[in-house]
This record gives structure tokens, sequence and C-alpha cells, in this order.
């Protein structure tokens, strides 16, 4: 992988407020607008069947 710039890691909750719990169904309709998939890897004879996202 390429990178031109700055990256910056934000993820830790002393940078963030109002910090709040997801409903089941909000935290279902997040991860639906992520398109998860299901597929297995070309190079797994036995096709085992993973769950993801694809970037």
């Amino acid at each position: 992988m390429r990178l031109k710039g700055s990256v910056s890691q934000s993820s830790s909750k002393e940078l963030k407020e109002n910090i709040a719990s997801l409903s089941s169904q909000e935290a279902v309709d997040i991860l639906a607008d992520l398109n998860p998939v299901k597929y297995n890897y070309i190079a797994d004879h036995s096709k085992t069947l993973n769950a993801g996202f694809i970037a």
C-alpha cells in the first residue's frame, strides 16, 4: 500500500464526547450500509464460507 500525505489515528475515547451506545436496530442499519458479504478464498480448497467486508 502507498500513502501520500498524513494519517491520523483518532479512535481514542479521550478525543471524543457525547459517546452513547447504539440500539440494536441502529447497529443493523449501519452495518447493512457497509455492504457485508459472504465469500470464500480462491486458495481455500475446502471452500470455507467467510463473512465480512470487501475493501
